[in-house]
This record gives C-alpha cells, structure tokens and sequence, in this order.
C-alpha cells in the first residue's frame, strides 16, 4: 500500500522532472556547441568592408578530448559545415594545450602572405584534466608568436575563467568580453547568436583598421574547440584587400580559430 494516493506521487514526480536540475547526458554540450559552431560558419559572408576590404571566408575544423581530430582542413564552409555535423562525442579528458599546439600547427603549415592577419576562436569552458603539451599558457604563447590573435567564447556558464583569460589575447575586453556559446539555464539549450555577430565583426573591424596602417593585409581564421572536447577551427578568412593606391587586388589569407574544450 502506498501512504499516499498515486496521483498524488504523479504530481510529485512531475514536480521533480520539471525543477529539478538534472544534469544533461553525456554528450549532450557537444551537440549543442556544433550547433553553434555550424551557425557560426554560416555566418561567414563574403563581404566588401567600406569599400576597402573585400574578404573571402575559409574554415577548418579540430575535435579534441585528449586526442585531437582535424574533421575538416581548410576550405569552403559549406564542406566545413558538413564535417561539423560528422563529429561524434569523445568523451575522456581535456587537454586545451594540445588542442592549441595542434590548432596553431594547423594554421600555420600552409604558406601563407607574412602580412596575414591571424584569428582564432576557442570555445572552451577553461577546464582541463591534464597538460601533456606544455600547459596552455606556453602553447597559448606560442600561438600568438605566430600572429595568432585568440578570442575565447564560454561553453556555458560553467567556467574557469582564469583559464580562458590565458588562452584569450588582450585586451580582455576584446578578445574574452563575456562570449558564451550556450545558455544552459532554461527548458533547453539557447544558442548565443549575439556572440557570433560580435567576433565576425570585430574581425572584420580589426581588418579594416589593419588596412588602413597597411595598404595591403591578409586574414587567417581558425575555429574551434567544443566542450566535452571539441575543438573547431574556423581557419580561415581568406581575404582580398584593395590597394588604395591602385586598382589592383592583393589576395590575403588568413587563418582563425574557433577552439572548445569542456
């Protein structure tokens, strides 16, 4: 015999299905952030900058736990967009360091113009079990050493802020601002689209103020890590910019990266 009535368990279990937070099934982050790494990349328009930059977009792709995955080299974004969607959850631990070491080996084993401007966008909630690499605030030295300029976007809200702030460039206000991927605090997950136009736009701002110090210049962008451990790189604004003192056109490459480790 039950002490109480059974609909009067329904309505308690009910209650507990409905406010109790339960945490999401493994996996569950990667998905969401592939999602926003997908709407990311789509995001990516060839533009004509105020008549100065015309800027052609390229991506790749890394999907890291404590191993990492190249899912996609450096191309169009719609074949990008296809290998975002073929990354499958890895599980085990994370190791931001390796994932930038790779990042940073990807983006620069290509020749590229040595005026290229270099991005990268790490998507990453700052946490690691281990550095077999070096410890990320070496290998995110090393990168800058090669130009690469890093914006660091939270996973969720869950984050070691202290480690996203080594991976980020300065100013911080710049490069780590208060980027989140994923709002994990309804009924379900909410993409942050604000966070993507944000980083596009300030690529692009940073471009033009580039082209304005140099006549000519060129962008590498490189995408991402996604928590659970992926790490998407979109590597690659392949840019052209336009010489003011010609009609001529300077093509520019550049890579940038979208890097997330949870």
């Amino acid at each position: 015999m039950f002490p109480l009535p059974l609909d009067h368990w329904w309505r308690a279990l009910r209650f507990l299905l409905l406010y109790y937070n339960v945490p999401p099934p493994p996996g569950s982050l990667v998905e969401s952030i592939k999602m926003f790494t997908e709407r990311f990349a789509d995001r990516l328009e060839d533009a004509d900058y105020k008549g100065l930059v015309q800027i052609r977009w390229q991506i790749g792709g890394l999907h890291f736990s404590q191993t990492q995955q190249v899912f996609s080299r450096i191309q169009a974004k719609d074949a990008f967009i296809q290998g975002v969607r073929g990354i499958r959850y890895l599980g085990k631990g994370t190791y931001i360091d390796c994932a930038l070491a790779n990042m940073t080996q990807e983006m620069t084993r290509l020749p590229s113009d040595p005026r290229a401007l270099r991005f990268a966008v790490v998507i990453t909630d700052g946490h690691v079990t281990g550095n077999p690499c070096g410890g990320v605030k070496v290998t995110a030295e090393r990168a800058r050493d090669e130009g690469i300029r890093m914006f660091v976007v939270a996973a969720t809200k869950n984050v070691d802020e202290t480690g996203l702030r080594e991976i980020a460039n300065s100013p911080a206000n710049v490069y780590r601002k208060d980027f989140l991927a994923v709002d994990l605090s309804g009924n379900k997950p909410v993409i942050q689209l604000d966070t993507m136009d944000r980083i596009i736009q300030t690529m692009t701002h940073l471009a033009y103020q580039e082209v304005r110090l140099r006549t000519t210049t060129s962008l590498l962008p490189y995408c991402c890590s996604i928590p659970e451990d992926i790490s998407l790189y979109i590597h690659t604004i392949y840019p052209k910019y336009a010489d003011t003192n010609s009609n001529e056109w300077i093509r520019l490459f550049q890579p940038h990266p979208l890097l997330t480790g949870v």
